[in-house]
């Protein structure tokens, strides 16, 4: 009959911790294994007990752990699975045994906001219509207008546009941003996806600071994942959020020559009139117009309009808790 059965407290506990890296080498889980000793007795009066008995002993309403069994408490940590149990015969009595028992948790770090955060930037070139350049020096060493590297007008020395227009390539900046989270809502993004900065923003995340104009900073993704693997801790599920930007130098306002084959009317601004050539026929390309919807003439200066297509959001939201 077993008189003792008890977690010998006298023993200090056998504890490993190791923890796993994902490909940047942040920790994405942590395992912990802890081996206590517990000590069972028996009093001898039906003979030598056999290990398996002492493994499964019970007394005094204490029972040694068995492998399976899940959500033991340890040093106020919960989470933590009996994996094995291993009896031992020692050397002071044939009725005393000590059974070593594993007991392993795997959880994810505890954090808290945003961490593990990575950055990138790179870049990524677009074409659209050039409608000005900066002044060059002309072969007799004056310029065209202005003084060399003020902007011009990109038209012919009649002032009239290019067909085809000419184009310029520039390079927005692209900027990658992740981290992990417990705490990601989707539904906060939804309403931010292909939208530009209302406000100014500005960041300084890893040492890589930006300031921002309103309507510079395009959101042009974000997404958010996590792995569910089954097991018996019920740790809160880590987020991992992924952020694309994109930065561009001057802002999203499109600028558009003013030009079009009608006019308002000058006796009826309600109503549109074709424009006339000089022969008092219908113009057989876009003229220019003023900007306010009437004909300025072949020769007048370009009048562009902007035109804000992205839709505005506050997207400051997206840099707190990055710094």
């Amino acid at each position: 009959m077993w008189t003792k059965v008890q977690y010998d407290s006298g023993r200090q506990d056998q504890v490993t911790t190791t923890a796993t890296q994902d490909d940047q080498g942040n920790i994405s889980s942590v395992t912990q294994q802890v081996i206590r000793t517990w000590l069972v007795v028996d009093d001898g009066a039906s003979g030598q007990p056999s290990l398996l008995s002492a493994q499964t002993a019970s007394a005094n309403g204490n029972t040694v752990p068995q492998a399976g069994e899940n959500g033991v408490v340890i040093d106020g940590q919960g989470g933590f699975f009996c994996s094995q149990t291993i009896p031992k015969r020692t050397t002071q009595s044939p009725f005393v045994f000590e059974v070593q028992v594993q007991f392993t948790r795997k959880y994810q770090p505890s954090q808290q906001g945003k961490y593990n955060i990575t950055i990138s930037i790179s870049g990524q070139e677009f074409t659209q219509t050039a409608y000005q350049a900066k002044a060059s020096p002309a072969a007799d060493g004056t310029t065209f207008s202005g003084s060399v590297g003020a902007l011009v007008d990109i038209v012919n020395s009649a002032k009239q546009s290019f067909d085809p227009s000419l184009t310029k390539t520039y390079f927005d900046e692209v900027i990658s941003i992740s981290y992990n989270t417990t705490d990601a809502d989707s539904g906060q993004f939804a309403s931010l996806r292909g939208c530009v900065n209302s406000d100014s923003v500005s960041f300084d995340i890893k040492g890589q600071s930006r300031d921002f104009q309103p309507k510079q900073l395009l959101v042009k993704e974000i997404s958010q994942s996590t792995t569910i693997t089954t097991g018996d801790d019920n740790s809160t599920p880590v987020w991992k959020v992924s952020i694309q930007l994109v930065a561009r130098q001057d802002k999203y306002t499109r600028s558009v020559l003013d030009a079009g084959y009608y006019e308002k009317d000058p006796n009826d601004s309600t109503k549109i009139i074709g424009i006339m050539d000089k022969y008092h026929q219908p113009i057989s390309a876009p003229g220019r117009l003023d900007g306010h919807g009437h004909s300025a003439g072949p020769t007048a200066n370009p009048v562009y309009l902007g035109f804000d297509v992205e839709d505005q959001a506050d997207i400051s939201g997206i840099f707190e808790g990055l710094s």
